[in-house]
């Protein structure tokens, strides 16, 4: 799940600024406009999907930004590190990044970069589930915003008010509220299978390690089903039959149990991109 990531308002005209941009890495002369153009350039590829291609212009100018770590330049390099790191889903190493270019920033008394570098790293947080570090860092974020009187303080407190819905719609029950369920983050993929078993559920499914997933009132609200080679037990509520996870029964799941998103706010699937899995005959993705 990508939360609030920053999309162009005028595609057309990125293009254009990332082809400027281009141009002055080409024509830059000495390490520290080198960097500086780097560190651009890369955050608008990011900004435009393309961070895999980010990466590639970050990655050799590591050396460089380490060496030049007393000037700006290098601290908006380390947040477009982190940043496209974070967005090519290598969020934890991105990051000790994230911490560099903070520490860079406040070595340097630069609080706009430092703003920047809170807002970055809170939607990584979120993005990993880590939701009370998130709210820290958008709040430190915003408190600098405001001393500095910068209109970018509407995007920080969005990103509070979102952060306060991702909170809301981690929370899902079945019918009766017997049993209850707490998502780590919300899911990016969910599966809808045409397995017997599935297709009468009616289930989609998104998997978490075993363990992240609260689940208050199981066993003690709850029923189970194996069948066939019994790998896995679907878990329903004694109650109201609302089917709400299955939990694995030996090491065939890979460590992972499934949570039914039907038993969450329609928002939670209507983000999620559901694959359709043929269960019943190829064991494959059939999307």
């Amino acid at each position: 799940m990508a939360f609030q990531r920053f999309t162009a308002p005028d595609p057309a005209a990125h293009e254009a600024s990332i082809a400027e941009h281009r141009a002055r890495l080409a024509a830059a002369q000495g390490e520290l406009a080198r960097l500086d153009a780097t560190a651009d350039l890369a955050a608008l590829l990011t900004t435009a999907r393309q961070e895999a291609e980010a990466l590639t212009l970050l990655e050799p100018a590591g050396e460089a930004a380490e060496a030049l770590s007393h000037e700006e330049a290098a601290g908006w390099f380390w947040n477009a590190y982190a940043t496209a790191l974070q967005y090519s889903d290598r969020r934890a190493e991105a990051e000790p990044v994230f911490a560099k270019a903070l520490a860079v920033s406040q070595a340097g008394g630069w609080q706009r970069l430092q703003a920047f570098v809170l807002q970055h790293w809170g939607r990584s947080l979120v993005e990993q589930g880590r939701l009370d570090e998130a709210q820290a860092r958008f709040e430190q974020a915003l408190a600098l915003r405001r001393a500095l009187n910068d209109p970018r303080a509407s995007s920080t407190e969005n990103a509070l008010t979102g952060l306060t819905e991702v909170r809301r719609l981690l929370h899902g029950s079945c019918h009766c509220g017997a049993v209850r369920l707490t998502l780590p983050w919300l899911p990016e993929t969910a599966t809808r299978c045409n397995c017997s078993l599935c297709r009468r559920v009616g289930g989609t499914w998104a998997y978490y390690p075993v363990g992240r997933v609260v689940i208050e009132g199981h066993p003690e609200h709850t029923q189970g089903y194996a069948w066939g080679d019994k790998t896995l037990t679907t878990v329903r509520c004694a109650h109201c039959g609302s089917v709400t996870h299955w939990d694995p029964l030996n090491d065939a799941s890979a460590g992972r149990h499934g949570v039914n998103l039907a038993n969450f706010d329609p928002q939670v699937l209507a983000s999620t991109t559901v694959r359709r899995f043929d269960g019943a005959e190829s064991w494959t993705y059939l999307d």
